[in-house]
């Protein structure tokens, strides 16, 4: 499975499209690690051939993913480094009884988003909006 934030799903579009698609104009993340204009043409590639599904996090789930790894791990991790362990988290009853390998990574958050993911805001965070290209 692979996961991209809400808003940025150029990449879940352009394995449908079957050609690379950019993102869609407008949209907002957390995420800023995961903010590429495009997929990468040899990513796109290699990806093409595993064919894996595809999910999307809200900025909240994020959030909250940032919260349980530090409250249950000791990890601080950044929104982008955390994305694949929210999908997880918002959709725990599909993974039940099975064996799940997640990886988290990275610890480049402010201290304010970290703060306030820790005490559980996810209003007034503050998100990235990408800058469109010419």
């Amino acid at each position: 499975m692979a996961v991209e934030p809400r808003g940025f799903d150029d990449f879940a579009r352009s394995m449908a499209a079957g050609e690379l698609q950019d993102y869609e104009p407008g949209a907002n993340t957390l995420c800023d690690g995961l903010m590429s204009p495009r997929p990468g043409l040899l990513p796109f590639k290699i990806v093409r051939g595993l064919r894996p599904s595809f999910e999307t996090v809200s900025d909240i789930e994020v959030t909250k993913a940032i919260r349980t790894l530090f409250d249950s791990f000791n990890l601080v991790v950044e929104p982008s480094g955390a994305a694949a362990f929210a999908s997880i988290l918002a959709r725990s009853s599909a993974f039940r009884g099975k064996t799940v390998i997640v990886v988290v990574s990275g610890g480049n958050v402010g201290s304010a988003l970290f703060t306030g993911a820790l005490e559980g805001a996810t209003a007034g965070i503050p998100t990235l909006k990408r800058k469109t290209t010419q």
